[in-house]
């Protein structure tokens, strides 16, 4: 009777340490479960956009050459930005030019055609707006062109394609630049020969335009030299 007893107390005991254990297994997994729930959603859950964000930018612009401040005023080039408007060409007997604010280029020929293998060039130097609009347009379709380039600088290695014409449609559109260079190019190829083109052009003298190192900033003309003066933002540094 003592043995059954003892062995009864045993199997007691041992369910007991059975249940005891799967008790610590359960509560333990769900710690992990409810871990893995919470690393999950902080995974998953979408980060906080900023909505509202402010940038003040102050410019500080001075009527010398000096340099002052921080920086300074930057063509991004080699050149010099002068506020007297300048035309320099090549080709097509044309006639470079100085301080004027406007006037005409054509492809040279008056009331005959242009010439075969023709390559002219204008390039049009300002610290203001260059503006170029044609009043008569007549080229061999498809094979002579006038090609109008805004550039980044006087040798336009850089340069954005405003237009490409040719044909016999003069162009209503006006061609502007903003960034102080615009270039034209007339070429035409060995045969077929058209009356040719005559385009005016201006300067706009109400604003200048000066480089600078963050972008192209409006300034006006007596703003000769600039710098940044203070950056204020409300970005989180993580997002800067």
């Amino acid at each position: 009777m003592l043995k059954i007893l003892i062995f009864l107390g045993l199997i007691t005991l041992m369910c007991v340490c059975v249940c005891c254990v799967c008790l610590c297994v359960c509560v333990l997994c769900m710690c992990v479960c409810v871990h893995t729930s919470h690393l999950r959603r902080s995974f998953y859950a979408p980060r906080k956009l900023v909505s509202d964000i402010t940038l003040t930018v102050r410019l500080f612009c001075f009527p010398d050459d000096k340099e002052e401040g921080d920086g300074n005023c930057d063509d991004t080039n080699s050149d010099s930005m002068d506020e007297t408007p300048t035309l320099t060409c090549s080709g097509c007997g044309c006639t470079s030019s100085s301080g004027q604010s406007s006037g005409t280029i054509t492809d040279g020929s008056g009331d005959d055609n242009y010439d075969s293998n023709e390559n002219c060039n204008w390039l049009f130097r300002s610290a203001e707006t260059i503006r170029l609009s044609f009043t008569s347009f007549d080229t061999e379709f498809d094979y002579d062109f006038v090609t109008i380039n805004e550039c980044t600088s006087s040798s336009c290695c850089t340069k954005t394609q405003l237009a490409k014409l040719s044909g016999s449609d003069v162009p209503s559109d006006d061609y502007t630049s903003s960034t102080g260079y615009l270039q034209v190019v007339f070429t035409s190829d060995s045969s077929v020969e058209k009356s040719g083109f005559e385009a005016t052009w201006e300067v706009n003298t109400s604003s200048g335009i000066y480089r600078y190192h963050l972008g192209l900033v409006n300034l006006p003309i007596s703003c000769r030299t600039c710098f940044l003066g203070l950056v204020n933002t409300n970005l989180p540094r993580d997002i800067i």
